[in-house]
């Protein structure tokens, strides 16, 4: 992190946190900031690949984001950068440490071949293989501790860092390209305005609005294509937003298992329906009525 001012500033107990195993057994690991990461990772790429590549449809999308974020770029990345080096897996043990700068005493006799052989090999610290799961755990988790100091573009610049094959850009420089390649329409659908009532927001970009309702069954003049795209952005983003929510609940400090678990029933097709069908609007929906004694009459309930 020495090359970039801002990563260097991250305290080093949230980045010793981020590179140290559950096997060390310090009474904190990475898998929370892990989790938290990885919500980051799959946000900003799916920003990237959406902004990029404005004719990939979605199955092109999730395809290049499942190999950016794959265990096997991640490790490779972290055994590119020697990340290896600072991860944190032995466990302490107080009976067997001495200084570094204690010597041993030169031995008064000359030993066995065989014995001293025998000795160097007892002595000699064991080598554990890390994973490419650990590997990649350990990036995601560096990637994590960035978000937590810096938000979402200190998190995209330490992604930068591990140069995972995706061209990355300012955020908003990426939005800004996103928006580039929205197509306006001379003539909208009349509904809209409906649309925007039930979500409470107004559409500076109202084609957006329009990809983002149509499905790819439906047959229209209108120059835009189907939702899946959208959805595509919008899955991570909803995926970031509750994690983090998650992450931060004041006095829970929940495990990554119960995170998913609850991240998992806020976000399923289910529960999305479900708000999807109780969004509404009302109207005014009185028929009037006429006859030859009161003429035009408006009955209201």
């Amino acid at each position: 992190f020495s090359s970039s001012p801002e990563l260097a500033a991250i305290p080093l107990n949230l980045l010793t946190t981020a590179v140290t195993s559950g096997a060390a057994q310090t009474g904190t690991n990475y898998q929370r900031l892990e989790t938290l990461g990885d919500t980051v990772l799959k946000f900003t790429t799916s920003l990237t690949l959406l902004s990029e590549y404005p004719l990939w449809h979605e199955g092109y999308l999730a395809r290049r984001k499942d190999h950016a974020v794959s265990n096997i770029s991640l490790a490779r990345a972290a055994i590119q950068n020697k990340l290896y080096l600072w991860i944190i897996r032995d466990r302490f043990t107080p009976k067997k440490w001495k200084p570094v700068y204690v010597e041993p005493e030169a031995p008064k006799e000359i030993p066995d071949a065989s014995e001293s052989e025998g000795k160097e090999r007892k002595g000699k610290p064991k080598l554990q293989d890390l994973s490419t799961k650990v590997l990649a755990d350990v990036v995601e988790a560096l990637i994590g501790a960035s978000y937590i100091h810096g938000g979402v573009e200190l998190g995209r610049e330490c992604i930068e860092l591990f140069e995972l094959g995706i061209p990355t850009k300012p955020l908003s420089a990426r939005v800004d390209q996103l928006l580039s390649h929205v197509q306006e329409f001379d003539t909208l659908p009349s509904q809209l305005s409906v649309v925007e009532k039930i979500i409470g927001h107004t559409f500076k970009h109202r084609a957006l609005l329009v990809e983002a309702i149509t499905h790819s069954s439906y047959q229209t003049d209108l120059p835009t294509i189907s939702y899946e795209r959208m959805e595509f952005l919008g899955d991570a983003v909803l995926d970031m937003i509750v994690t983090d929510y998650l992450y931060h609940a004041p006095g829970k400090n929940y495990s990554p298992g119960q995170m998913h678990l609850r991240k998992m029933a806020l976000v399923n097709a289910h529960f999305l329906a479900m708000i999807c069908l109780r969004s509404k609007s009302d109207y005014d929906a009185t028929m009037p009525s006429w006859s030859r004694e009161g003429g035009l009459q408006i009955q209201h309930d």
